[in-house]
């Protein structure tokens, strides 16, 4: 596992579909965040949760990949 420091650019909640309709923002499930790590920005995307509805724009975070699966994030925490 690796923790790589970036700054929330952007936070979004990514476009959902249910039975081919789109839901409405109220009731999406997924949040979106553009992290900018070294000067490039990485989208991320997940399922809302406690922790990561209480990250904003500006704030610094920890994406935490696993290289053995894949080079996209797995994660996202937040810099106390």
């Amino acid at each position: 596992m690796q923790k790589v420091l970036g700054i929330v650019k952007r936070r979004y909640l990514p476009d959902e579909t249910v039975s081919g309709e789109q839901v409405l923002d109220l009731y999406k499930t997924n949040i979106g965040f553009e992290v900018e790590v070294k000067g490039k920005i990485i989208k991320f995307e997940q399922k809302q949760n406690e922790e990561n509805v209480k990250i904003y724009r500006d704030d610094k975070v920890y994406l935490l990949f696993d290289l053995d699966v894949s080079k996209k994030p797995i994660g996202i925490k937040a810099v106390k």
